[in-house]
């Protein structure tokens, strides 16, 4: 969480994701002095005054950054990972500038495209890149005001820029300032961090993040809250192709299973965190055809998901189901008798002996009828019991 060093120092911030987007509607779909474009030029000077910077525009001098207030918030101390985490923020800004334009439509995952075509909806890209990242409420720190590295954060760079707004240069003053930080004040920024990673998702002033970077400001101030993340000995990467088709899995504790639609940003991301590179499958987990029959499922249903153990029991049981076993008719769950053959049988073949014995003994028709009577019952009863029966288990009650 925020530290005690000045916030205008080169330090990152550790932030964590998952909170849903609540983007104010001024600043991810207006820029927030859009509105000020026909004023007057007295309003435009009383408006930069009151904002503490006077004639910025007319001077032509650059927003005055800092000294700032509050603490920056820290990055894990970690090259490889800061490296990683800067090249998702840059690429982000890259296929949003893509994305903007309407280039390579249909390269990107139909979940990350907003409800216009022309964005990219930012929670479903940080849980499509990373996977496991806890609901809201799990793993969470309080919030706390501080800044945030914008080289470490997320941003939503396809709604506006500078080129959109009549007076950049104090908007970015009054953007960047400690007090959007604070509860209560205009156009606040929220921020969630994931802690492990050192990466800002923003969940609100998402289109912020792009236009200060584009004004030169290093850092950001938010209402920080902290998520925590799974350590990486709790996460392995697999690469499978089923149908052909190459992909990455991500299992989280050998049982959870998330297939990384964007591998190619993810994979760098997760070995930068201390991720193995992606492994063969293990042969004694499910077959990789039945882990992704069951991805399949799992369409519609939110983030798809396999509980590989779950799977591994039910692929169990069906092929117990699939094995031949001895039965009888009274364990047979589904079976269609052969009528004439039960009746020919069971009837016809005691009442054969019955006639059989009243010409044979005449004079000992009370016992041929008992002997008949009783060759039928035994015969039905061993045609019911008597396990003569060959079936499925699946079949077998």
């Amino acid at each position: 969480m925020p530290d005690s060093r000045p916030a205008n120092q080169t330090t990152a911030e550790a932030t964590t994701v998952s909170l849903p987007p609540v983007a104010s509607l001024l600043d991810d779909h207006t820029p927030p002095d859009a509105v000020s474009v026909g004023s007057t030029a007295a309003a435009a000077a009383a408006e930069d005054a009151a904002l503490g910077e006077p004639e910025l525009e007319e001077a032509g001098g650059e927003p005055q950054w800092g000294p700032w207030r509050l603490p920056a918030v820290t990055v894990p101390d970690n090259l490889r990972l800061q490296t990683a985490v800067a090249r998702l923020v840059v690429q982000k800004q890259r296929i949003d500038a893509i994305v903007r334009e309407g280039q390579l439509d249909g390269l990107w995952p139909a979940s990350w495209l907003g409800l216009d075509g022309r964005s990219i909806d930012l929670t479903a890209f940080v849980h499509s890149v990373l996977p496991f990242i806890p609901e809201t409420g799990q793993g969470q720190s309080p919030t706390a005001a501080g800044r945030v590295n914008l080289k470490f954060t997320l941003g939503d760079d396809s709604r506006w820029d500078r080129r959109q707004v009549a007076r950049p240069r104090a908007l970015a003053a009054r953007l960047g300032a400690d007090e959007r930080a604070l509860a209560g004040q205009p156009d606040q920024a929220e921020v969630s961090l994931i802690s492990p990673l050192g990466l800002c998702v923003p969940t609100q002033g998402k289109s912020r993040v792009g236009f200060l970077r584009q004004m030169g400001a290093a850092s950001m101030a938010a209402r920080v809250t902290a998520l925590a993340y799974p350590s990486p000995s709790q996460l392995g990467l697999y690469a499978v192709a089923p149908g052909g088709q190459a992909q990455v899995w991500c299992v989280l504790g050998q049982r959870q299973l998330r297939r990384l639609e964007a591998h190619w940003l993810s994979v760098p991301l997760l070995n930068g965190y201390g991720v193995p590179e992606p492994k063969p499958w293990p042969e004694n987990w499910p077959p990789v055809e039945a882990v992704a029959q069951a991805l399949a499922e799992c369409r519609g249903k939110g983030v798809p998901e396999v509980d590989l153990l779950g799977l591994s029991h039910r692929l169990t049981r069906q092929a117990q189901g699939m094995r031949w076993v001895s039965t009888n008719l009274l364990q047979m769950r589904n079976w269609l008798p052969r009528w004439r053959f039960f009746l020919s049988s069971f009837i016809g073949l005691p009442l054969l002996l019955l006639v059989v014995a009243m010409l044979a003994l005449p004079r000992a028709i009370e016992a041929a009828a008992v002997a008949a009577i009783l060759g039928f019952a035994g015969g039905a009863v061993a045609a019911l019991a008597v396990p003569w029966v060959v079936a499925r288990q699946r079949d077998v009650n």
